[in-house]
């Protein structure tokens, strides 16, 4: 057990003993009812398009969006990961799993001199190994995910209710909105049109499910009605 510790907080595997440390730290909060996890829907907002003359760039903020503004790898990257369709913490959890395990044994065999050069180049192919499996490891709570917002959608409908905006904005590219239905948050999706941009704290009336785009709804500016006469 000495051992084990010992190549545990090894410099070359202190990072992903400290991301694996972190995460059952999480869950044991989680489990202890210190930190409230919403099944119902996803946490990670992943959307990608060019901003600018082309640049892309990643933006992550504290409330928990994440939003990907990039052409190709980074949207990429986290849409073959599940995110924006299933709790972050869940494919996080499994990623660090699979890293700390694999840079555990695979230093352990083939590096036991614990020279850095070789970690990092054992880290190249862990590190993809680790998201393939991911991606697989991930469908089945995806698949259970999908079935549970299937069942809470058809019994609670979400057009024709006003929520916030959670995200820096709604814009017809990204955005979401949390909506309170039965005294339960559920953060959707959304997105407006004719280049209308909603910011944070504002609210916004969902219209209608966005048929163009899969697993969004249409949002307008919530105006709040005028009971003077």
């Amino acid at each position: 057990m000495l051992e084990l510790w010992q190549h545990a907080i090894a410099p070359i595997n202190l990072p992903f003993t400290a991301l694996f440390g972190l995460v059952m730290a999480y869950w044991a909060m989680v489990i202890l009812g210190f930190l409230d996890m919403d099944p119902a829907h996803a946490d990670v907002a992943v959307d990608g398009h060019v901003d600018g003359a082309g640049d892309g760039h990643f933006e992550a903020q504290a409330d928990g969006d994440v939003h990907a503004e990039h052409p190709g790898m980074v949207s990429s990257f986290f849409q073959f990961l599940h995110m924006g369709e299933m709790p972050f913490m869940i494919v996080v959890t499994i990623l660090s799993v699979l890293l700390w395990a694999g840079s555990m044994l695979l230093n352990y065999f083939f590096n036991p001199d614990a020279i850095l050069v070789k970690a990092l180049v054992i880290f190249a192919p862990l590190f993809v190994g680790a998201v393939i499996v991911t991606h697989f490891a991930a469908l089945p709570f995806k698949r259970m995910y999908q079935l549970m917002e299937k069942d809470y959608d058809s019994h609670q409908p979400i057009v024709g209710q006003v929520g916030k905006v959670v995200t820096s904005e709604v814009t017809s590219e990204f955005g979401q909105v949390q909506v309170i239905r039965n005294g339960a948050p559920v953060t959707i999706n959304a997105r407006t049109s004719d280049g209308v941009v909603l910011t944070k704290g504002e609210e916004a009336l969902v219209t209608e499910n966005n048929k163009e785009e899969n697993k969004t709804f249409l949002v307008v500016k919530y105006e709040q009605p005028n009971l003077e006469k």
